[in-house]
């Protein structure tokens, strides 16, 4: 078994670097010719240059007896001329092909993360980014490799490995005229010592993929202590110490394995560095001896020395094999996040019946606002003991705002979640306009919402991108921009960061910004008022003003939910005060509807909204008097 799971290694190994090599093409079919032709001059060059110091040799011998000016000394001075061309062409050939071998990598590295952007993108919801085992390959992605390596550094350390196995070929080549035998055994122990090498990193570098969740984990403690947004809790808590021993132990759970692996291989290294000390041993023993009975002459013994130290270039091991070895490893993980992006995918498009076939992939039917209708909706996260949702039946009448309302874990975000094609119901159906939202296009139905979530995004760049993303078609519109910013009451603030418009909102960037929370809430509405504008017909919003205080967001719904009239709006919240202005109001309890009904009614009924009003109006009244 263990043969036949190395055999298994050995082939993956291999067809990553043919999958690498495959990749070179599209970076750039010039410099890859020029990768080749650099390659060649930096591993025939040193080769070369044996066979003119054996040539330089016999002539210095001659040219010591008639001089310099003789013949012999004229020969002499060309071979070393010759012998320092032959030096150059090999440094510039090896300083070329490591500078083209790195930017063709670049290229490679830049091709495959674009590649994982656009898998882990394809799929219009988000369950996939739920899978642990997606999250260890992402992890693995975000630096496409192992221990800082990549495949586009594999590529670097390919194209040295190139370099020294064609030195190495020639030098093996010249061994044979002098005992055919002696090259064919240098030929079997550096092969020897190089396949046990590249097994050993290769044990190690497939531990180190199997480690990836421990070491996930290490690297969230580390960044806990680096990072800036958790910096000022560690400090007041004194947890400095506490995180780094916490590191500590799972870099060093995830490690000892590794070590393992390396350890396991100490006989079969100790075998393989044995065979290869012993061979070289004998061949100097043989060189040198053949000297002494005058078999071979000076510059013969120079060659042939020299052709045995180049052949030892082949087994040398050094920070090119870590290249290629924990290079290669990344490349696996971005093909496997591809695979689970199609799966996603294809699971998506599994659309089941009933649904109107005639208008799959289309968009929501036009007008205003959207009725939505969910009828029997069942929804459960993957490893959850009971569903979120349980047979949820409710409709949001078009252009109408509703507000839901319930405990914490009622399910209110997941039933967003939905709505926005995140996530498919395990049962039931929702419809838009009576169309079923498995039938349309999902990323056409995405495009026509306008969300704040709780957990909103706060990019680190221009001003004007954070709002201009709600909308990319009216990204360069500055009216536009400042209009939503305006009716979201941000304006005036973002107009006084350092360099207005185009400061980035984070400080840490040069003339850059820092924001409020409450500012920040404000940005985020501002970037879905300006997708409002652009055609967006739903709207949610998932606790949008929990930044604000009381005040500031009692006068924000009351422009907000009038500029919004036309747009079928969902609102979360757990302050009555701003429920209560809704059309509507759904009190979800137990994964179902519990009550629903504008705010006279529901308090009219005297259930659990009105008991749950009641109970906040009382906490509330101490603090407003």
């Amino acid at each position: 078994m263990r043969d036949r799971l190395r055999g298994l290694g050995e082939r993956a190994r291999g067809s990553s670097r043919l999958a690498v090599l495959r990749l070179l093409p599209d970076a750039g079919r010039g410099s890859v010719a020029g990768l080749a032709a650099a390659i060649v001059i930096s591993g025939l060059a040193p080769a070369a240059a044996v066979l003119v110091s054996g040539r330089l040799a016999t002539e210095l011998v001659a040219a010591a007896r008639g001089g310099l000016g003789s013949p012999a000394g004229h020969r002499a001075v060309l071979a070393a001329v010759e012998l320092a061309a032959l030096f150059l062409a090999g440094q510039l050939g090896s300083r070329l092909s490591a500078a083209l071998a790195t930017s063709l990598g670049a290229r490679v590295d830049g091709s495959l993360q674009r590649r994982a952007i656009r898998a882990v993108n394809g799929p219009s919801g988000v369950a996939h980014l739920d899978d642990p085992s997606v999250r260890d390959l992402l992890s693995r992605v975000a630096g496409v490799g192992a221990g800082g390596y990549t495949p586009g550094g594999a590529v670097a350390g390919l194209a040295t490995r190139a370099g020294q196995s064609l030195t190495s070929g020639v030098g093996i080549v010249v061994v044979g005229f002098f005992h055919w035998w002696l090259a064919v055994a240098l030929l079997a122990v550096n092969v020897w010592w190089g396949r046990e090498s590249r097994r050993g990193y290769l044990a190690q570098t497939q531990v180190v993929a199997r480690q990836t969740a421990l070491m996930r984990r290490a690297g969230y403690l580390r960044d806990l202590v680096l990072t800036p947004g958790p910096a000022k809790e560690v400090r007041l808590f004194g947890l400095t110490g506490w995180l780094g021993d916490r590191f500590r132990a799972e870099w060093d759970s995830a490690m000892e394995k590794v070590w393992a692996a390396r350890h396991g291989r100490r006989r079969a290294f100790a075998a393989a560095l044995g065979g290869v000390v012993a061979v070289n041993f004998a061949a100097y023993a043989l060189l040198a001896g053949a000297a002494l009975r005058h078999a071979i002459g000076l510059g013969a013994l120079v060659v042939f020395l020299r052709a045995v130290t180049l052949a030892a270039s082949l087994n040398a091991r050094g920070q090119q094999d870590f290249q290629i070895e924990y290079g290669l490893s990344g490349l696996p993980a971005v093909t496997a996040v591809e695979r689970a992006a199609r799966a996603a995918v294809a699971r998506e498009k599994a659309v089941p019946e009933p649904v109107d076939g005639d208008r799959a992939g289309e968009g929501p039917p036009a007008g205003d606002g959207l009725e939505l209708v969910l009828r029997g909706v069942r929804f459960g996260y993957p490893g959850a003991d009971r569903p979120v949702l349980d047979g949820l039946d409710l409709t949001v009448p078009a252009g109408r705002s509703l507000a839901i309302v319930g405990v914490n874990g009622a399910g209110k975000t997941t039933l967003i979640k939905l709505l926005c094609r995140f996530y498919d119901p395990d049962a039931g159906t929702i419809t838009a306009g009576g169309i079923d939202l498995r039938a349309l296009d999902p990323y056409r139905w995405q495009r026509g919402i306008a969300a704040v979530f709780q957990d909103f995004a706060r990019y680190e760049l221009p001003a004007r991108d954070n709002i201009g993303f709600g909308a990319l078609r009216l990204a360069g519109d500055g009216a536009a921009i400042e209009d939503a910013a305006a009716r979201a009451g941000i304006l005036d603030a973002l107009r006084a960061l350092p360099r207005g418009w185009d400061s980035p909102l984070a400080r840490h960037f040069d003339g850059g910004g820092e924001l409020s929370g409450g500012q920040w809430q404000r940005v985020a509405l501002a970037r879905a008022l300006l997708a409002v504008d652009a055609g967006a017909r739903l709207l949610i919003l998932d606790e949008p003003t929990a930044n604000l205080d009381i005040r500031a967001e009692a006068a924000f719904y009351d422009q907000f939910l009038d500029i919004t009239r036309a747009v079928t709006t969902i609102l979360i919240s757990h302050r009555f005060a701003t429920v209560r202005r809704a059309d509507l109001i759904c009190v979800l309890d137990g994964g179902q509807v519990a009550e629903l009904g504008s705010h006279a009614d529901l308090l009219g009924r005297g259930g659990r909204y009105a008991e749950m009003f009641a109970a906040q109006s009382a906490q509330s009244a101490p603090a407003a008097s």
